[in-house]
């Protein structure tokens, strides 16, 4: 999307974060450091927010949360050290929120939001690595509790589970245990101390519908599955899904989904697989055994929709792409992305406006990004960024307001800022570009189309379409003439007495449709072998003639007639010459015009005769009103436009 770094080096964004709609992130122009710049999505659009730390130092920017309109994040100006800043995505509004440790780095290991409220762990030089609170001001960031007031409690996996804030701490009487805080020094206090001999570890901590789900050891049952309330009571084991021993690792694989957790756990039988849990013992299963010959080692969770994907491994089959509804049948793997046993192991699954994007490796193509609509069809690449069998190696996934963003490595710009976004926008600007006549004097003619930009997808095709109104009737419904996949020309051929149309309709690469053109119309006269009448001679072969005939007479009141017509437009096809006589033109009874064709050079002209506001109905009649002269018809020209 734009090259912020120049050169092979790339600029290597990374730690994106949603600011409102903002795609927010730390890169490298080659010239500030690793600092804050963010993006609308537009090359222009995409800019540095501040220089953080002035020059070619690195303010190594991480933990972006936003928090009421305002991201804040760690950083280091280079003079106070690593401490909590905010950024209202301006360089006047980016400023160090608070100097908490004058003496070293203060903030941040972790941010989290609990209303109004930010959390995080911080130390001020003094108390060790603590829990604080920040409302945003100075003055309001301070410090909640010394957890352990002779070291650090240092507070970690911070939570929001139903407001309230659940966390990891150490203390030097219980160890490693759950903690819990309403954000006063009196309300933070350890929830229980699940192993009272040593480390309860608490670990994965995740909301799954207003309830705390966990992982922890207490010293008996090895790591298990727990839920809390906040309370010692409601702290409990769930289910001891593995004796002896602990059925989880405490690395992550924990996801909410359909009301329900789901986490990748080990019986001691089936090896690593799905479950779920409700939060009781008998609602915590397995909810399928992946791999049947070990384990199918889920991860990568992604909910889109009513559906859970994830990576596993099944049996004889690397890892590839799997879905779940929650129930054993509808697991499933979703597509086979890289055909045979070594799997294209995917990453970083992510939703992004209701599609599933994700990283993986085929072949043709190396790693490249991905998405999938849960169909084995509809799981395809999305773009070759590193052409061949070269790495795009996309990473840091992050939907922003409907739009994915990531980094990217084209093989010239090294990791440089990429976007994707579902395209809902049609084409524009389509047209028939060539100039067509009122009437036209041959029945073939050459016809061209072009205009049409696609900033999404690009264009895909463009329709052409021909609608034809024959002289006594109205237009049909239009067809297609010519697909093409670029602006192109082709001729035309049509029929004699007809009024043509033509307009295309230009579609994306995504199936976006443009609305039809404007219309570009042309009439093709009544040939004078359709007008039908007495005291004429037929001629043929005559160079210039429409259609190479004409019709002629010098005998006063010989009369030529097409019955039938629907006009909105007549004209008389017919020559004008020295000596040649006149000719009066009716529609029915009523005198449309009367014509000398009289000249003092030979012509072979359109010469227009009537037109109405709208389509007139009746038999058209040319008469002759001289005697002795020649009258040359060459046909009728009958327009519905």
């Amino acid at each position: 999307m734009k090259d912020i770094f120049p050169g092979a080096d790339g600029s290597g964004p990374t730690s994106f974060a949603d600011i409102d709609g903002t795609a927010f992130f730390t890169a490298d122009d080659g010239v500030h450091g690793a600092e804050l710049w963010k993006s609308d999505g537009t090359p222009a659009g995409t800019v540095l927010v501040k220089d953080i730390n002035p020059g070619d130092q690195p303010s190594e920017t991480f933990g972006l949360t936003l928090l009421n309109g305002t991201a804040y994040f760690s950083a280091n100006d280079g003079t106070n050290g690593f401490e909590l800043w905010k950024s209202d995505g301006t360089e006047g509004g980016t400023e160090m929120v608070k100097d908490i440790n004058p003496s070293g780095d203060g903030c941040c290991s972790q941010i989290a939001v609990v209303g109004d409220t930010l959390y995080f762990g911080a130390d001020d030089g003094t108390n060790g690595n603590e829990l604080w609170k920040s409302d945003g001001t100075s003055d309001g960031t301070e410090m909640v509790k010394d957890i352990d007031p002779a070291g650090s409690g240092s507070p970690s996996s911070l939570t929001n589970v139903g407001g309230t804030l659940f966390f990891r701490a150490v203390d030097p009487v219980n160890g490693v245990e759950l903690w819990a805080s309403d954000g006063t020094e009196d309300g933070t206090a350890l929830v229980e101390d699940i192993d009272p001999a040593g480390d309860g570890f608490p670990a994965q901590l995740i909301d799954v519908g207003g309830t705390l789900f966990f992982s922890a050891n207490d010293g008996t049952n090895g790591r298990e599955l727990w839920t809390s309330d906040g309370t010692e009571l409601g702290t409990t084991m769930v289910k001891d899904i593995r004796n002896p021993g602990g059925s989880l690792d405490g690395n992550g694989f924990f996801v909410s989904f359909d009301g329900a957790l789901f986490f990748r756990a080990n019986d001691g039988t089936t090896g690593e697989e799905l479950w779920t849990s409700d939060g009781t013992e008998e609602g915590t299963t397995q909810v399928s055994d992946i791999n049947g010959s070990g384990s199918g080692f889920p991860d990568a969770f992604a909910v889109v929709g009513g559906t859970l994907y994830f990576t596993a491994q099944g049996s004889g089959v690397d890892r590839e792409l799997w879905k779940t509804d929650g129930t054993d049948d509808g697991t499933e793997p979703v597509a086979d992305i890289n055909p045979g046993s070594d799997g294209s192991f995917p990453y970083g699954l992510t939703e992004s406006d209701g599609a599933l994007f994700f990283g993986a490796e085929d072949p043709a193509n190396g790693r490249e990004l991905w998405t999938s609509d849960g169909t084995e069809s509809g799981t395809e690449l999305v773009k070759d960024i590193n052409p061949g069998t070269d790495f795009g190696g996309p990473t840091d996934f992050t939907d922003v307001g409907g739009t994915l963003y990531f980094a990217a490595d084209n093989g010239t710009d090294g990791y440089e800022l990429w976007r994707t976004f579902k395209d809902t926008t049609p084409p524009a600007g389509g047209a028939i570009t060539t100039s067509l006549p009122r009437f036209g004097r041959s029945t073939s003619f050459d016809l061209a189309w072009a205009g049409a930009t696609d900033p999404g997808s690009g264009i895909a095709t463009y329709d052409v379409y021909a609608m034809r109104a024959p002289y006594n009737g109205g237009f049909g419904a239009g067809s297609v003439f010519k697909t093409t996949a670029e602006p192109d020309s082709e001729t035309f051929t049509g029929l004699s007495g007809s009024t043509y149309c033509f307009f295309t309709v230009v579609t994306d690469a995504v199936g976006n449709s443009s609305l039809p053109s404007a219309q570009r119309c042309t009439a093709l006269p009544a040939d004078d072998g359709a007008l039908s009448g007495a005291g004429w001679k037929k001629r043929s072969g005559q160079f210039g003639y429409y259609r190479g005939t004409y019709k002629q007479s010098s005998t006063r009141g010989a009369t030529l007639a097409l019955a039938g017509v629907e006009a909105k437009r007549i004209s008389l096809v017919a020559v004008v010459c020295p000596g040649c006589g006149a000719v009066s033109v009716f529609q029915g009874k009523k005198l449309l015009k009367r014509v000398n064709l009289g000249a003092s050079t030979v012509q072979h002209r359109i010469i227009p005769i009537a037109a109405f506001g709208g389509a007139h109905t009746g038999k058209v009649t040319v008469t002759v009103t001289s005697s002795g002269k020649p009258v040359l018809v060459d046909g009728l020209g009958i327009s519905r436009v």
